[in-house]
């Protein structure tokens, strides 16, 4: 791995910005500001997407099966969510 040229490359992107690489083989390990603190804007969609396509596969939920919104469900910088009245209910897909 080239280290100072993915330095490079990530100080030349506008923006705050972080990364934190492990090679689960050699144990290599890469951060880039990997202690600060950043919202996770839309990158938590990706993890939460795998995690419903994983209890889809297993049988535990369904594409068709409704979930209600709560206020419970609504957080700071949960995007649309926020706009959705509360008993509001949708499909996972």
């Amino acid at each position: 791995m080239n280290r100072q040229w993915i330095q490079e490359k990530l100080q030349a992107l506008p923006g705050k910005i972080g990364l934190y690489y492990k090679n689960l083989k050699t144990g290599e390990v890469f951060q880039y500001h990997a202690d600060e603190s950043f919202r996770a804007a839309s990158v938590i969609k990706l993890p939460l997407l795998a995690a419903l396509l994983y209890e889809v596969k297993a049988g535990k939920l369904r594409f068709d099966d409704r979930l209600t919104v709560t206020s419970r469900d609504k957080v700071p910088s949960c995007g649309a969510l926020n706009y959705m009245h509360n008993g509001l209910e949708g499909t996972l897909l």
